[in-house]
């Protein structure tokens, strides 16, 4: 079950989020033969932008991309509407051998970015470049969220088999900058809060629930669980879409392509679906292309 629950503390000024992915994660790899490192990196790219994405009152478009020099040349993940997830990876084809186990997100990436961009409804775009200190993805976040977005933040992915469990809290901004003993407090309930988060393992352990694993964690805190938000793998790609890739190419491109075969074939990389046109279908999209 492919599900998200968000939760605040009744006592603190906490939020947070608590999401298992199962056949999302399985649905958005199975279209390549990813190592297990690549799917271990997938699954915790998703699974953040996911809980990032229901971190935003409105219905944004999360995206987290990595591009770097080592084995993985690109990473990427996507949720939109807060509830659709797909993502990508490529890996240098030439030498798969580069890619082992036990390798973290610095080992398998190299030297390159690490980027968090806000698509909003209007249209308008936010992008954070995140900084790659860390051989650890989630610590490199949770150091953006501190310096960038000025929010203390706790990340926790774990998997057992084909399933995954992620976590996130948030310390809430205070309502009273001013007030020096109330951020004191709210300061002194956080450390008690992410100490206990980071010191208790088995986020997935014997597939816990989010109710067992907060009882566990916080048996003294009184918290407040949201109903469940339903996941599900979504890709864009459509025949429209295909048709636009289609019209941005030149004359002497389609007639290289048509000269050599009688069908051509675009393929999605995120979901594998094929969309064939032959030399008509080109034409009636673009006469001026093709004679």
């Amino acid at each position: 079950m492919d599900i998200l629950h968000k939760f605040h503390f009744i006592d603190a000024p906490v939020r947070g989020i608590w999401i298992r992915l199962h056949r999302v994660w399985k649905d958005a790899c199975s279209n390549r033969d990813y190592p297990q490192p690549v799917l271990d990196l997938l699954g915790q790219m998703m699974a953040v932008t996911t809980m990032v994405a229901n971190n935003v009152k409105e219905e944004p478009s999360i995206i987290l991309q990595a591009v770097g020099s080592g084995p993985v040349k690109l990473a990427f993940a996507e949720c939109r509407e807060h509830r659709l997830i797909r993502s990508i990876a490529r890996v240098d084809e030439e030498n798969p051998e580069l890619v082992y186990e036990k390798q973290g997100f610095r080992e398998l990436v190299g030297d390159g970015q690490l980027a968090l961009t806000m698509l909003l409804t209007n249209n308008s775009t936010y992008q954070g470049l995140v900084s790659l200190e860390s051989n650890d993805l989630l610590i490199n976040l949770e150091n953006y969220f501190k310096t960038s977005e000025q929010l203390a933040t706790r990340l926790k992915v774990e998997s057992e088999g084909d399933v995954l469990t992620g976590c996130l809290l948030q310390l809430l901004p205070p309502q009273n900058v001013d007030d020096e003993e109330v951020r004191e407090l709210d300061q002194l309930r956080w450390n008690q809060i992410s100490t206990a988060f980071k010191t208790v393992d088995g986020l997935t352990a014997h597939g816990r629930g989010v109710k067992e694993y907060l009882q566990k964690l916080y048996p003294n805190e009184t918290i407040y669980l949201d109903d469940a938000i339903d996941l599900s793998f979504h890709c864009t790609c459509s025949k429209e879409r295909s048709e636009n890739a289609m019209r941005t190419l030149s004359h002497a491109e389609l007639e290289s392509m048509f000269a050599e075969q009688e069908l051509v074939t675009v393929s999605c990389e995120f979901c594998g679906e094929t969309y064939e046109f032959d030399k008509f279908d080109v034409e009636s999209l673009a006469p001026s292309n093709l004679n």
